[in-house]
């Protein structure tokens, strides 16, 4: 029955073009409960994408990331026989936003050496990729399954992130991660207990291959985020080195406070920063993805 659905949407079927319905978040394409998740908007979608995932799957998605205005990624672990052996363990999954004409995209990837035809999708051997173009503006991969990604993409759910962080999730680059001190390279600081609900880094370009950020982590209530302030703010000086870089920059004020969120704003780093962030969350730096 799924791969009668991939067929069916699969370009040069009669099968009608797919469009992301008005209004809904690409990365609401993706599979919830994921370890890392990142919103990618402009030209720096294409060169963060190609710094934020692993080698073979970036180079895999140069094709299509060509023509993507908005690229929405998701990182974690897949089930057990559930992605291309290929994959090493790890789930990737992407939903492309761009320009991507109907039957051309679909004659590219069958060109390709690298890419062969898969039932109604194209499979990237070296990566474990599969991709699928179902509409004019739509491009799906991932090294798992198809069939789920196409079935939010037809009705897409809600955002991982918490609607909490909407104003801040609205900047052209996000990295949104909802266990943030599971990273293994901090377990030396034993900060696995806080009642954190996520990591939220939101960004602008500032030119000369810089950011400027936002660094939002969202507590679990005002309580906690009261209580662990200074504890956050402490331990940002051992944290800023592994999450974001030896380059990010503090401002002068620190973090501020606001009901359950703890941030700080006018953070300066370099555009690699948030593909390092991203790339935490492979299965050697994560545990496993976020619990549902």
């Amino acid at each position: 029955m799924a791969a009668a659905a991939l067929a069916g949407l699969a370009l040069g079927s009669c099968a009608a073009p797919l469009r992301l319905r008005g209004g809904a978040d690409p990365l609401a394409i993706l599979e919830p409960g994921l370890a890392a998740y990142a919103r990618l908007e402009g030209g720096l979608a294409r060169g963060l994408a190609a710094k934020a995932l692993p080698a073979e799957e970036a180079a895999s998605l140069a094709p299509l990331l060509e023509r993507t205005r908005v690229l929405a990624l998701g990182l974690g672990r897949t089930a057990a026989g559930g992605a291309s052996p290929a994959s090493n363990g790890r789930l990737v999954e992407a939903a492309l936003l761009g320009d991507y004409p109907f039957r051309r995209a679909s004659l590219g990837l069958a060109a390709s050496r690298e890419w062969r035809r898969e039932g109604g999708a194209y499979l990237h051997e070296a990566s474990g990729l599969r991709a699928l173009v179902p509409g004019p503006d739509l491009a799906l991969a991932s090294t798992g399954p198809l069939e789920p990604l196409l079935a939010r993409a037809r009705d897409p759910g809600s955002s991982p992130i918490p609607p909490r962080l909407a104003p801040l999730a609205e900047a052209e680059l996000l990295v949104w991660i909802p266990a943030p001190f599971s990273f293994a390279a901090l377990g030396e600081l034993e900060l696995g207990s806080l009642p954190a609900r996520g990591l939220l880094v939101a960004a602008r370009p500032a030119g000369e291959g810089r950011l400027e950020a936002t660094v939002a982590l969202l507590m679990e209530d005002a309580d906690s985020a009261r209580l662990y302030r200074p504890a956050v703010r402490l331990a940002w000086y051992f944290l800023a080195p592994a999450i974001l870089g030896g380059e990010a920059e503090l401002p002068g004020p620190g973090f501020e406070l606001e009901g359950d969120l703890i941030y700080a704003r006018g953070l300066t780093l370099p555009e690699s920063a948030l593909a390092g962030l991203f790339r935490l969350a492979l299965p050697e730096g994560l545990p496993g993805p976020a619990p549902r």
